[in-house]
């Protein structure tokens, strides 16, 4: 798809979305006190003091954040709003909507404050959203594989590295799924639910298998998942009660113009980026070699043929480039290794080859 006949289509659906905001807040709803909500301390924030409690003083580098910086000045107004937008495709079109989502994707943190999601509720909205990924692959001809061996070699790398999760106290019990496809990969889902697909056990070594189980393990440490509910939770508060919860003008414009941006970034590539890093850590502090995932995504690459001069637009992606993510993994590696050198990681091939996980050091139990 070219990028220059997306932009208009784009163009128009913000519009049309701006217009049923707009008639939203013509309606001018009284505020009224808001059922079940709490002014602060939303779950994530709880996670994060909790997680610093167990950083040790030798702990590995903090993982640099992607995330989307909002504007110095954050725009006042929708007209404000569109201004910039028209201002950045007079003076470089072809990130000019681009930086538009990039400013309403930054309102997302302020509206989501107050946003909490109790686990039974996460885990409530997990189980339905894995039913629902499990009944639309079996459409497509996979089916759940029942294998104990290989169950038990997936459930043993969970357990060796969410060991290493700083919210393991949230997600005391995961749950591990084995799908029958032919494309190596693995999906995680709120409450703590993961589905790893059999032939991600035909990849060339452990250390590969390893860095895919850690990855999806991070997103559930690092708050993205509890997120994806909470996004929804703030969705459907804003179109089902518009204008509860005794909030201003102000407060509802940035939570509308933010479930805009949640609309076109659904997904976050820089979440992407962050759950990269922590397998990463991980595997090193475990002593697989991250080198293994970073072929992973060349493979990746070769197979999706996702290189940067795609003219898909990158800010419409749920991912990031394949070659991006081999490159922020051995930015990674690089910087563990100045932290603290090691010369004994391993791709530990035999053991996929017999499913035997590798045992764990003494240091390390």
């Amino acid at each position: 798809m070219n990028s220059s006949n997306l932009e208009p289509t784009l163009r128009r659906t913000v519009w049309l979305l701006v217009l049923a905001v707009l008639s939203t807040v013509a309606r001018g709803d009284e505020p009224r006190p808001r059922k079940g909500a709490q002014a602060r301390g939303a779950i994530r924030g709880k996670m994060a003091k909790r997680g610093k409690a167990r950083v040790g003083v030798d702990a590995p580098p903090a993982c640099s954040s992607k995330r989307i910086k909002a504007p110095p000045t954050a725009a006042q107004s929708m007209p404000e709003l569109f201004q910039r937008m028209g201002e950045r495709f007079a003076t470089n079109p072809a990130r000019g909507f681009e930086g538009f989502v990039d400013e309403l994707s930054a309102l997302e943190g302020p509206a989501l404050r107050g946003v909490s999601v109790p686990f039974e509720e996460e885990r409530a909205a997990g189980r339905k959203a894995r039913t629902e990924y499990l009944e639309k692959a079996k459409g497509q001809g996979y089916r759940i594989v029942e294998s104990e061996e290989r169950l038990a070699y997936l459930r043993a790398l969970v357990d060796r590295f969410s060991a290493r999760m700083e919210h393991r106290d949230r997600y005391s019990k995961i749950d591990v799924t084995l799908l029958g496809a032919n494309i190596a990969d693995g999906q995680a889902f709120p409450g703590g639910a993961l589905v790893f697909t059999t032939a991600l056990l035909d990849e060339p070594n452990e250390a590969t298998v390893a860095g895919v189980v850690a990855h999806e393990l991070a997103h559930l440490d690092r708050g993205h998942m509890v997120d994806i509910v909470r996004r929804g939770k703030l969705v459907e508060t804003q179109f089902s009660e518009p204008g509860v919860g005794g909030i201003t003008f102000d407060q509802m414009f940035t939570r509308q113009a933010a479930v805009f941006g949640m609309m076109f970034r659904p997904f976050r590539p820089e979440q992407e980026h962050e759950a990269d890093c922590s397998a990463v850590t991980w595997m090193y502090l475990e002593g697989y070699d991250p080198r293994a995932l970073a072929g992973f995504f060349e493979r990746l690459h070769r197979r999706r043929n996702d290189a940067p001069d795609n003219p898909f637009p990158s800010f419409a992606r749920t991912h990031p480039y394949s070659l991006d993510r081999r490159d922020h993994v051995q930015a990674r590696l690089a910087q563990l290794q100045r932290w603290r050198p090691r010369n004994d990681l391993e791709l530990f091939a035999e053991n996929l080859k017999t499913l035997t996980p590798r045992e764990v050091p003494a240091a390390l139990k």
